[in-house]
């Protein structure tokens, strides 16, 4: 999911796809944040595939934050923060993560950070 920041964080705009969806987009709108900060409990509807609505809430943790939506099921998620979009990877039970790469050329600089994670780590690539 990555989500555009609008509003000061009181409106997350999201589109989001998973491997099933081979290629697909879904779109989800989070509202009734807090300006000024994205901790807060949202409110979400979504379309791709099935519509579904339900809630989202946004924690801190460390650099990072913690995404917890409830929308008849329960997923949790990790992201990061990178000027107005807030990147995240989700799934279910902690085995997820997420990553930003700034490609330039052959090589590419990525932040990371991996489920429950306070810290991000970084990563250089190089292409051979």
């Amino acid at each position: 999911m990555v989500y555009s920041v609008e509003e000061d964080g009181a409106i997350l705009e999201g589109d989001w796809t998973t491997f099933a969806a081979e290629g697909a987009k879904g779109t989800e709108t989070a509202s009734g944040g807090k300006k000024g900060t994205l901790v807060a409990d949202y409110q979400v509807e979504g379309k791709g595939g099935n519509p579904y609505s339900g809630s989202l809430k946004i924690t801190k943790l460390g650099e990072n934050f913690l995404l917890n939506w409830d929308v008849g099921n329960q997923y949790d998620g990790i992201a990061l923060r990178i000027g107005d979009k807030l990147i995240s990877g989700w799934g279910i039970g902690g085995a997820y993560g997420v990553v930003k790469y700034t490609f330039a050329g052959d090589t590419a600089e990525g932040i990371w950070a991996t489920g429950g994670g306070k810290a991000r780590g970084m990563e250089n690539l190089k292409k051979k």
